[in-house]
């Protein structure tokens, strides 16, 4: 095959692959959207179906609310399951699958509570140190060009390169944390049939798309395409 055409489909295999990339989150709202309006089959809502798995499962946690689209999240430090507006006491299957996504991280919590607060604890790091990396690498940047101490500019370069290490462990190791919660949602729904096969095939393609979301996150990460969205 000729250099050009070759060079042609990679432009094209690459164009094609950052689309589905930076289309991960439409893809969630739109699968989302869809089914919302689908109710459950069981008729059970969102929160009386957590009730239920407190019980079933033997877990600890309380639910509560929170602002926002999608908003929903397992905050492990006070063992909440917070529900967004979208999916607060409501009966879609769109909303349930959400839910048992969220319920998977507390199942994982009670399961490997070990591996579960190490990843935690590297996302939290990651956080707090993230919005240094910048100013790190300009101030080590000025001491290079100005030629002032140059050992401690190697030292605060070489922080920087751990926080940005950091964050790409953390969102690395959240990958499989996601999927992990929503193959257990998956299996906590059919073994006590909340969902029939049809809504769980729903499920399985709304909770794949939120654990690609992450996937998403990481690739931008690591080419650079966060970069872009963060300054503007």
């Amino acid at each position: 095959m000729e250099p050009i055409y070759i060079i042609i489909l990679a432009t094209i295999g690459l164009a094609v692959f950052l689309g589905i990339i930076n289309s991960a989150n439409t893809v969630l709202l739109d699968l989302f959207k869809k089914h919302s309006s689908t109710p459950t089959k069981s008729n059970i809502n969102t929160i009386s179906f957590l009730e239920g798995m407190k019980n079933l499962e033997s877990l600890d946690y309380t639910i509560a609310r929170t602002r926002g689209k999608l908003t929903d999240c397992y905050v492990p430090s006070k063992k909440i399951i917070a529900l967004s507006d979208e999916t607060f006491n409501t009966s879609s299957v769109a909303s349930i699958a959400v839910v048992a996504h969220e319920l998977g991280h507390a199942i994982q919590h009670k399961r490997s509570p070990l591996a579960f607060n190490l990843v935690r604890f590297v996302r939290t790091i990651s956080s707090i140190f993230g919005s240094l990396v910048f100013p790190a690498i300009i101030t080590a940047a000025l001491m290079f060009l100005l030629n002032i101490n140059v050992d401690i500019a190697f030292t605060i370069f070489y922080i920087a390169l751990a926080i940005v290490a950091s964050t790409l462990l953390s969102k690395m190791l959240t990958i499989p944390l996601e999927y992990s919660a929503s193959n257990i949602a998956l299996d906590i729904l059919r073994k006590y049939a909340i969902l029939d096969e049809e809504e769980l095939q729903i499920t399985k393609k709304i909770t794949n798309a939120a654990a690609f979301t992450y996937v998403a996150e990481f690739i931008k990460d690591i080419t650079g395409l966060n970069l872009f969205k963060k300054r503007s």
